[in-house]
């Protein structure tokens, strides 16, 4: 199965923000086909809705509200595909300045490793 999340940062992109442009508008589409622009609450503060700009205030709130809803999609969709990074995507990332991990990461064995990787204690039950 292949991995578009590794992809690139454009392809990242692409996977937020198209699916996101689409739930914004099933969003706008949903929310203002229950909701005139001129009875939201705030339309009388905020935009003056007289009969001859009533056609281009619409046009503007809905245009708002589409923007708004995009926003809300994209940074669900961003939060998924952050939270799908793997393990390897995200300790590739991680600078490794403690002595333990640059130990770990060299190529010379560990003073305490035995030769398979695990740890060698000494059994005192073994008489030696």
């Amino acid at each position: 199965m292949r991995d578009y999340l590794s992809d690139g940062p454009a392809q990242r992109i692409a996977l937020v923000l198209w699916p996101s442009f689409i739930v914004g508008g099933i969003g706008t589409v949903c929310f203002f086909s229950l909701f005139d622009p001129a009875t939201l609450p705030f339309s009388d503060s905020l935009l003056p809705f007289d009969e001859g700009s009533l056609g281009q205030n619409r046009v503007l709130v809905y245009s708002a509200g589409f923007f708004i809803f995009w926003i809300f999609a994209a940074a669900s969709s961003w939060l998924t595909s952050f939270l799908q990074r793997s393990p390897s995507d995200i300790n590739a990332t991680a600078p490794s300045t403690t002595p333990a991990a640059q130990a770990s990461r060299s190529d010379e064995p560990h003073p305490d490793r035995s030769p398979d990787g695990g740890i060698s204690v000494d059994d005192p039950r073994d008489g030696s």
